[in-house]
């Protein structure tokens, strides 16, 4: 991540990416994933996403925090130190309308992907 210069290059995702463009589809279904860290809430996303089913990892968040790793603003989420502030309603009747005119078709992570 940060050799990358890119804070979404946690070694899941990179992981996810690779596997993704090899099997020409975001669906990984049927897919396992090994991790040597329990995954932070990005690569929960990811695996999610992916479809993945199946995670074994190794040590615990806290196991990285005892070690040194700086994630403990990543054990409340939303971490505590983010302000997250929410549009007011136009702005939210506008984004909920941007959103409901992108929305993809309806698929099912779990069933693989849809034409």
């Amino acid at each position: 991540m940060l050799s990358q210069r890119d804070p979404t290059a946690h070694a899941a995702v990179m992981a996810i990416r690779e596997a993704s463009r090899y099997r020409k589809s975001s669906n990984l279904n049927g897919c396992e994933i090994h991790m040597s860290c329990e995954p932070c809430p990005l690569c929960v996303a990811a695996i999610y996403y992916a479809g993945i089913r199946k995670v074994f990892y190794a040590a615990t968040r806290r196991d990285a925090i005892d070690i040194g790793f700086n994630i403990k603003g990543l054990l409340t989420i939303p971490p505590d130190d983010i302000e997250f502030v929410q549009a007011r309603e136009p702005e939210r009747i506008a984004a909920r309308l941007v959103l409901a005119l992108s929305k993809p078709p309806e698929t099912d992570p779990q069933a693989g992907e849809q034409p």
